[in-house]
């Protein structure tokens, strides 16, 4: 690695000390036409050499730009201006939002939360939830669908369900292949409510492309009772936050329990009707001794583990479609929410007779921590 910064330190020497020479068209990175050219000659290029240093992807681009081989000094295939580059941000700046920052776990100004439910068909209201994702699906006769959700943690990485994201788990005829944030109602491309006597709009929801999926390495989908239900989905660009795009906040100082108390889960899942709702919705829910939940899944042979949680009310809970979407809770005194669950399973039947299961998030922050924050 020291050797091949040496020798592109030495590259973009020689760029500088030599003087203006233009030479024939070229075909850039991008398969369009452009010119051979001293770096100098290339604003475009130029412009990159700040973020070279600290970003691999910007080097190597660099590197491949170059147009000769042998020739001192070397030049570059600079491409039109008018073009658009995009790179990775460097890993090591991402960190886990904390709330004493300001940031995470904000819903829109004005807005404040109820309790509601999902099976009833309740909705949330507009800029609620800024942080809830959904995970796109390519399936035959390239129809997209929204099939699971999750819960943004940085700018670039989604926490949801390793049954959602992996293959040995989705049908073989699925390809995750996108990230849907902003989204409040699928049917209309701007959503648009009244909120504290204004009607406020925000803004079109944001498509990301998957850069890759990180599936927790004890996971397996023959093992009772789905352990380790746990993704982290890192997205190839950088999510774009507004009032309405936000981070959730993870308990990473037990802000937040567990263990008792209400919480609430929110998705585009199953109504009472059985029918995927278009609008986001809501509902309040109450956390469930896992001894307790331990003997209602026994008799199905489902296994409740120390690293789950258990909750519900009658007539409340998430249903298929919310997989891999969060569970929330506000800490005592407090409009911040916590992301401390991801839905991983619960009977075919919602709210009915069985408690919804989900992976108790506080037990991996040391895993999140580490995936999100490791060099690649």
């Amino acid at each position: 690695m020291k050797v091949a910064k040496s020798i592109f330190v030495l590259i973009l020497l020689n760029f500088l000390n030599f003087k203006h020479v233009k030479l024939d068209s070229c075909i850039t990175q991008e398969n369009t036409i452009g010119n051979c050219v001293q770096l100098n000659d290339c604003q475009i290029l130029q412009n990159l050499l700040p973020k070279a240093r600290k970003n691999a992807q910007i080097r190597e681009y660099l590197l491949k730009s170059q147009c000769t081989v042998s020739s001192r000094p070397p030049f570059v295939c600079c491409p039109a201006n008018n073009i658009k580059l995009k790179f990775d941000e460097p890993d090591l700046e991402i960190k886990l939002p904390k709330a004493s920052e300001g940031i995470c776990g904000r819903s829109y100004p004005g807005v404040i939360s109820t309790p509601s439910r999902i099976v009833g068909g309740e909705e949330a209201s507009l800029g609620e939830f800024p942080f809830v994702a959904l995970l796109v699906y390519l399936k035959p006769g390239n129809r997209l669908d929204f099939n699971c959700g999750g819960t943004i943690i940085t700018s670039r990485h989604v926490l949801s369900a390793a049954h959602c994201t992996s293959p040995t788990s989705i049908p073989s005829s699925w390809r995750l292949t996108k990230v849907r944030v902003g989204e409040f109602n699928t049917e209309t491309i701007v959503d648009c409510e009244e909120i504290n006597s204004v009607y406020t709009c925000g803004f079109p929801p944001q498509d990301i492309d998957i850069e890759s999926v990180i599936v927790h390495n004890q996971y397996s989908s023959y093992q009772p009772g789905n352990p380790h239900d746990i993704a982290i989905v890192k997205l190839k660009e950088t999510i774009e936050f507004n009032e309405f795009v936000k981070p959730i906040c993870l308990p990473l100082n037990n802000e937040v329990s567990s263990y008792y108390g209400s919480s609430t889960v929110i998705g585009f899942g199953q109504t009472e009707n059985s029918r995927i709702s278009t609008i986001l919705k809501k509902a309040e829910i109450d956390i469930i001794e896992n001894r307790i939940c331990a003997l209602k899944y026994q008799a199905h042979s489902r296994t409740i583990h120390s690293n789950q949680i258990c909750a519900a009310r009658v007539d409340n809970d998430a249903c298929s479609g919310d997989s891999g979407g969060g569970l929330l809770k506000q800490a005592d005194n407090s409009m911040v929410w916590y992301l401390i669950g991801v839905v991983s399973y619960g009977p075919k039947l919602c709210a009915k007779d069985y408690p919804g299961v989900y992976v108790n998030v506080k037990d991996y922050i040391t895993w999140i921590r580490n995936k999100i924050e490791e060099r690649n």
